[in-house]
């Protein structure tokens, strides 16, 4: 999470050259949904309402003390430092959602953002053992960056095999 967010900002400038109607899209992963904590509704609902980066900073950082600790556990927190990181990718989508919103406005002028699931995709990371060939995961990211920019599309949203779903 840390590495793509800080990545991000530093090739474009906190996102200023972005034109309007242009598109963010995030590539997470359903073993980011909030449902991993389902034990702990304090991360939860940080991440639910975060309105900065520090807001997510302090749920990965919380994560990563607990886990040092070894009281992850103990607080009810998942065991996937993937899914963690994950969350709060997308959880970064949102807010990223609202503050192109704020900067941009509506209409087709507007900056949309959306985070999406490719799928179990037979890459290196998953050692080729994925259920879909790498080219179909992809087509739910290229068809949100490649959208036509319309005042229906939503920003914000998490996507499916091209299918608007809950986080």
């Amino acid at each position: 999470y840390t590495y793509t967010i800080n990545n991000n900002n530093n090739n474009n400038n906190n996102n200023n050259n972005i034109k309007g109607g242009g598109h963010i899209v995030y590539v997470s992963s359903t073993s980011g949904r909030l449902s991993i904590f389902s034990s702990n509704d304090q991360y939860k609902s940080k991440l639910q309402s975060a309105s900065s980066r520090a807001d997510i900073d302090s749920v990965a950082d919380g994560f990563v003390e607990a886990v040092k600790n070894d009281t992850w556990r103990r607080q009810g927190l998942p065991q996937s430092m993937y899914g963690v990181s994950k969350a709060c990718m997308t959880a970064h989508s949102k807010m990223m959602a609202k503050e192109m919103e704020k900067k941009s406005g509506e209409g087709k002028g507007r900056i949309t953002v959306a985070s999406c699931h490719p799928g179990y995709c037979a890459t290196d990371m998953s050692s080729f053992r994925g259920l879909r060939p790498a080219a179909e995961g992809a087509d739910v990211a290229v068809w949100l960056a490649l959208r036509v920019p319309d005042e229906k599309a939503t920003s914000g949203g998490f996507y499916i095999d091209r299918e608007e779903v809950e986080w």
